[in-house]
Protein backbone atom coordinates (compact mmCIF):
# COMPACT_ATOMS: atom_id res chain seq x y z
CA UNK A 1 0.00 0.00 0.00
CA UNK A 2 1.39 3.40 -1.02
CA UNK A 3 -0.67 6.25 0.41
CA UNK A 4 -0.58 9.85 -0.80
CA UNK A 5 -1.68 12.55 1.66
CA UNK A 6 -3.45 15.23 -0.42
CA UNK A 7 -4.26 18.66 1.05
CA UNK A 8 -4.83 22.14 -0.35
CA UNK A 9 -2.07 23.92 1.62
CA UNK A 10 0.33 23.59 4.54
CA UNK A 11 -0.83 26.60 6.54
CA UNK A 12 -0.86 26.18 10.32
CA UNK A 13 -4.25 24.49 10.70
CA UNK A 14 -5.63 21.26 12.13
CA UNK A 15 -6.23 19.36 8.89
CA UNK A 16 -2.84 20.43 7.59
CA UNK A 17 -1.14 19.25 10.78
CA UNK A 18 -2.88 15.86 10.52
CA UNK A 19 -1.73 15.42 6.90
CA UNK A 20 1.87 16.23 7.84
CA UNK A 21 1.74 14.03 10.95
CA UNK A 22 0.47 11.03 8.97
CA UNK A 23 3.08 11.53 6.22
CA UNK A 24 5.83 11.84 8.84
CA UNK A 25 4.57 8.80 10.80
CA UNK A 26 4.78 6.61 7.68
CA UNK A 27 8.27 7.90 6.93
CA UNK A 28 9.42 7.29 10.54
CA UNK A 29 8.33 3.67 10.22
CA UNK A 30 10.21 3.13 6.97
CA UNK A 31 7.00 3.11 4.91
CA UNK A 32 7.20 5.10 1.65
CA UNK A 33 5.45 8.39 2.35
CA UNK A 34 3.98 10.97 -0.01
CA UNK A 35 2.49 14.43 0.52
CA UNK A 36 1.04 16.73 -2.13
CA UNK A 37 -0.37 20.22 -1.67
CA UNK A 38 -2.65 21.54 -4.39
CA UNK A 39 -2.98 25.30 -3.88
CA UNK A 40 -0.35 26.57 -1.48
CA UNK A 41 2.55 25.77 0.74
CA UNK A 42 2.91 27.29 4.20
CA UNK A 43 4.53 27.19 7.59
CA UNK A 44 4.01 23.44 8.08
CA UNK A 45 6.23 22.65 5.09
CA UNK A 46 9.11 23.09 7.54
CA UNK A 47 7.70 20.18 9.61
CA UNK A 48 7.72 17.70 6.70
CA UNK A 49 10.52 15.17 7.18
CA UNK A 50 13.16 14.93 4.45
CA UNK A 51 12.23 11.31 3.64
CA UNK A 52 8.61 12.28 2.81
CA UNK A 53 8.32 12.69 -0.96
CA UNK A 54 6.67 16.11 -1.37
CA UNK A 55 5.10 17.85 -4.38
CA UNK A 56 3.47 21.29 -4.67
CA UNK A 57 1.03 21.59 -7.61
CA UNK A 58 0.46 25.40 -7.64
CA UNK A 59 -3.15 24.85 -8.72
CA UNK A 60 -4.66 28.14 -9.91
CA UNK A 61 -8.12 27.14 -11.21
CA UNK A 62 -10.85 24.71 -10.19
CA UNK A 63 -9.81 22.44 -13.05
CA UNK A 64 -6.13 23.16 -13.63
CA UNK A 65 -4.86 20.81 -16.35
CA UNK A 66 -1.20 21.45 -15.56
CA UNK A 67 -1.73 20.59 -11.88
CA UNK A 68 -3.72 17.46 -12.82
CA UNK A 69 -1.01 16.33 -15.22
CA UNK A 70 1.68 16.91 -12.56
CA UNK A 71 -0.30 14.97 -9.96
CA UNK A 72 -0.90 12.03 -12.30
CA UNK A 73 2.82 11.91 -13.12
CA UNK A 74 3.63 11.95 -9.38
CA UNK A 75 1.14 9.14 -8.73
CA UNK A 76 2.49 7.05 -11.61
CA UNK A 77 6.17 7.53 -10.80
CA UNK A 78 5.61 6.67 -7.11
CA UNK A 79 3.17 3.80 -7.73
CA UNK A 80 0.53 5.35 -5.43
CA UNK A 81 -2.33 2.98 -4.57
CA UNK A 82 -4.39 5.16 -2.20
CA UNK A 83 -5.19 8.85 -1.94
CA UNK A 84 -6.04 10.17 1.52
CA UNK A 85 -7.75 13.46 0.64
CA UNK A 86 -8.02 15.94 3.50
CA UNK A 87 -10.92 18.43 3.71
CA UNK A 88 -11.65 20.22 0.42
CA UNK A 89 -8.98 18.38 -1.57
CA UNK A 90 -11.63 15.70 -2.23
CA UNK A 91 -12.49 17.44 -5.52
CA UNK A 92 -8.99 17.16 -6.99
CA UNK A 93 -8.74 13.59 -5.71
CA UNK A 94 -12.06 12.77 -7.37
CA UNK A 95 -10.85 14.08 -10.73
CA UNK A 96 -7.79 11.84 -10.43
CA UNK A 97 -9.93 8.84 -9.39
CA UNK A 98 -12.02 9.26 -12.57
CA UNK A 99 -8.82 9.08 -14.65
CA UNK A 100 -7.24 6.31 -12.56
CA UNK A 101 -10.17 4.18 -11.33
CA UNK A 102 -7.97 1.55 -9.61
CA UNK A 103 -6.87 4.12 -7.00
CA UNK A 104 -8.58 3.90 -3.63
CA UNK A 105 -9.85 7.28 -2.41
CA UNK A 106 -10.41 8.06 1.27
CA UNK A 107 -11.83 11.44 2.22
CA UNK A 108 -11.03 12.88 5.65
CA UNK A 109 -13.64 15.42 6.82
CA UNK A 110 -11.81 17.09 9.67
CA UNK A 111 -14.76 19.01 11.08
CA UNK A 112 -17.38 16.44 10.18
CA UNK A 113 -19.89 19.12 9.19
CA UNK A 114 -19.85 18.48 5.43
CA UNK A 115 -20.21 14.73 5.85
CA UNK A 116 -23.46 15.32 7.75
CA UNK A 117 -24.90 18.11 5.55
CA UNK A 118 -27.71 17.78 3.04
CA UNK A 119 -27.28 16.92 -0.63
CA UNK A 120 -28.59 20.34 -1.62
CA UNK A 121 -25.97 22.06 0.55
CA UNK A 122 -23.09 20.14 -1.04
CA UNK A 123 -24.01 18.91 -4.51
CA UNK A 124 -20.39 18.51 -5.64
CA UNK A 125 -19.43 16.60 -2.49
CA UNK A 126 -22.44 14.32 -2.99
CA UNK A 127 -21.43 13.56 -6.60
CA UNK A 128 -17.79 12.98 -5.68
CA UNK A 129 -18.74 10.74 -2.76
CA UNK A 130 -19.65 7.93 -5.17
CA UNK A 131 -15.92 7.67 -5.91
CA UNK A 132 -14.84 7.39 -2.27
CA UNK A 133 -13.65 4.07 -0.86
CA UNK A 134 -14.07 5.45 2.66
CA UNK A 135 -14.84 8.56 4.69
CA UNK A 136 -13.25 9.57 7.99
CA UNK A 137 -15.05 12.25 10.01
CA UNK A 138 -13.76 14.06 13.06
CA UNK A 139 -16.00 16.23 15.21
CA UNK A 140 -14.25 18.49 17.70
Amino acid sequence: MRVLQLIDALSAGGAERVAVNIANAFANRGIPSFLVTTRGEGLLKLAVLPNVKYQFLARKKIIDLKAIKTLIAFINSNRITHIHAHSTSYFMASLIKIMKPKLKLIWHAHEGKKANSTILDNKMLFLCSFLFSGIITVNN
